[in-house]
């Protein structure tokens, strides 16, 4: 079966190497941190996946809530230090800059994360940066440094793959 996708293939490339560079031996947990879309739901809230080994935390995709959810399952928001973005429809991020803010001046985050997105993730961080700035401007002081806030962008390319499904 041949699968098109702008993220999977590349994602899991870089995802497991960093899974077993960091946890080796370590238990791996996959959480359902959120399964809407962008319609409001009011059980559901934005697309997010964790994936855990160790102290290793990725998140796929930061949809609205995600830090909310992530707390909940009792996750600190804070420990996530690799973001994926699958594609930039808002539903699929718009909850990154609760993530990068919120535990920033509130729970003292000391580290910014890393993100792997496709073309205009960059721009988009970006962005955010500019309509955040002046709450940044204010919120920063010796507790909390703008550096801790640091995203670096790792850009991905559309790939094609295959994979082999066993049916019944």
């Amino acid at each position: 079966m041949m699968l098109r996708s702008t993220f999977s293939a590349v994602a899991l490339a870089i995802a497991l190497p960093q899974l077993a560079a960091h946890a080796a031996g370590a238990e791996l947990s996959v959480t359902l941190v959120g399964t809407g879309g962008p319609e409001y739901f009011p059980d559901r809230l934005g697309i997010a996946t964790l994936v855990e080994a160790g102290d290793t935390k990725l998140l796929f995709d930061v949809g609205r809530g995600a830090a909310q959810n992530l707390y909940l399952s009792r996750v600190n928001p804070q420990d996530i230090t690799h973001i994926f973005l699958t594609h930039l429809h808002n539903d699929h991020y718009e909850g990154l800059p609760e993530l990068w803010i919120t535990p920033w001046f509130l729970l003292g985050r000391d580290h910014g994360f890393e993100m792997w997105g496709p073309e205009g993730t960059e721009a988009m961080v970006q962005g955010m940066r500019a309509m955040f700035r002046h709450d940044l401007e204010k919120r920063a002081n010796q507790f909390n440094p703008i550096e801790n806030l640091d995203i670096i962008v790792h850009p991905l390319e559309d790939a094609l793959f295959s994979t082999k499904a066993a049916s019944r």
